[in-house]
């Protein structure tokens, strides 16, 4: 059983008895959120299949006139169903009227009504409300929670997988793309991470950033950068700054953890260890200065120069 499935499997209890449900889930991830909706309402067709939903997504601030209409989506009881379900995905985008209004409606909820509504910072809706409901902060990675399910056996594409939440995704749609990419990234990976971000396909650049990082040495990192170069003139070349540094530090981090302690077998990566055997520990200062320069005014040419200069001084000779 996953951690979903025992999350939900948990809060389904609260639905067998015949009076009104609120229930405040502590959500910060909108596939989670999904997901658990999804899990949820598998468990309540078994029983109520005919069931009516009035949801509120996370497309703008929630106006007052949007809270009357739960109020005459309540007004009336299921004609084939036991409830009506409201889901409100994210509770802090209530404007302070819609906020009053909607606590009126949970004081004296009938009792046909269910209230699964989410937030992703609890401390923003209004303590009044939040009283009302029964609050419940569960803990699950979102791409684990994608991942267990598919028991995959070959460990680089697992791998692969966990360095990016939407690629864990679409693996899920079309698993045989992502061997052809596992090809590609191995072959030449900074061709494919700037062909994807010409293309503004953003699906692959985590994954080819680090494996740009893994392979760099004296030998290739002239090519590496003239392939690279043309982007820096990319009008979102921004976006592919915080790739680098995010994968710099993302690398940096398990190579501490791989040279310093016997906590290797937790590293998310796994297939990576035959990379970090090779590598040295980088510098506290090299860490502190990725950092550092995100916010600084550093040309980006030299910047991304500068990250493969030093992952490529921390190959092993």
């Amino acid at each position: 059983m996953t951690a979903i499935e025992a999350f939900v499997e948990k809060i389904s209890t609260f639905f067998g008895d015949k009076s009104a449900v609120r229930i405040l889930i502590k959500v910060e991830n909108d596939l989670l959120r999904k997901q658990m909706l999804s899990e949820l309402f598998k468990r309540i067709e078994v029983k109520d299949p005919s069931y009516d939903t009035f949801e509120i997504d996370k497309s703008g601030n929630i106006s007052i006139e949007t809270i009357r209409s739960i109020k005459e989506f309540l007004s009336y009881p299921p004609s084939f169903s036991s409830r009506k379900y409201v889901i409100i995905d994210e509770m802090t985008l209530m404007t302070p009227e819609a906020s009053s209004a909607v606590l009126k409606i949970l004081e004296e909820p009938p009792d046909f009504s269910a209230f699964i509504c989410f937030s992703s910072n609890l401390d923003g809706v209004f303590s009044t409300i939040k009283s009302r409901f029964l609050i419940f902060k569960p803990y699950a990675d979102p791409i684990e929670s994608v991942i267990e399910p598919l028991k995959i056996e070959n460990m680089e594409i697992e791998d692969l997988l966990r360095t990016d939440l939407a690629l864990a995704m679409n693996y899920q749609e079309k698993p045989e793309t992502l061997k052809n990419l596992l090809k590609d990234v191995e072959e030449n990976p900074a061709k494919l991470f700037a062909k994807s971000f010409k293309d503004r396909s953003y699906l692959t650049l985590s994954v080819t950033a680090e494996r740009i990082l893994l392979l760099v040495d004296v030998k290739n990192i002239s090519k590496f950068f003239q392939i690279l170069q043309p982007l820096f003139d990319d009008e979102d070349s921004q976006k592919m700054i915080d790739v680098f540094l995010n994968a710099s530090l993302i690398l940096c981090e398990d190579l501490v953890i791989f040279n310093f302690t016997s906590y290797w077998k937790g590293l998310n990566r796994k297939s990576y260890s035959t990379y970090y055997a090779k590598m040295k520990v980088p510098s506290e200062e090299f860490i502190k200065r990725i950092s550092i320069v995100r916010h600084g005014n550093v040309s980006k040419d030299l910047l991304i120069f500068w990250l493969l200069l030093n992952f490529a001084m921390l190959k092993r000779v």
